[in-house]
């Protein structure tokens, strides 16, 4: 399979990525995320809210899985990193609760909020990342 960046109009399913998931994005949250990044985010922080969705969103659409699977790719991805002290059910309410805020938040029309700024850089950001690593993966 040729390895192809994201883009928006095509298939954004990744046979390489999704087959070595958990190594690729937990080598990407230590690269990307900070220590005190989920002590931050439950302050309510607009760009991470846009971080931590954005690594949900495309967790899900690299390697096509359910809500589930790709909650626990997240939380398995910067639980160590991150510091995250929550199970993973308290984690999943915060988690929803931020997908929530990004969903109201961030398609008001016309206007180009904070997090919907901020999740164009993570998308930005992630895309550089995929376009080093993933042709390296096996």
């Amino acid at each position: 399979m040729n390895y192809s960046p994201i883009y928006p109009d095509k298939n954004n399913f990744n046979d390489k990525i999704n087959k070595n998931r958990n190594d690729f994005f937990k080598v990407f949250a230590e690269k990307f995320f900070h220590e005190d990044f989920w002590s931050e985010l439950k302050i309510n922080s607009d760009q991470k809210t846009a971080f931590i969705v954005g690594f949900y969103t495309v967790i899900e659409s690299r390697c096509n899985t359910n809500s589930d699977e790709t909650a626990k790719l997240v939380y398995n991805s910067i639980k160590e990193k991150c510091q995250v002290q929550e199970t993973f059910d308290e984690f999943m309410l915060i988690l929803e609760k931020m997908k929530l805020k990004c969903a109201t938040k961030g398609l008001i029309p016309f206007i180009k909020t904070n997090i919907e700024k901020n999740f164009e850089v993570f998308e930005s950001l992630y895309a550089l990342y995929e376009e080093k690593y993933a042709p390296q993966l096996k």
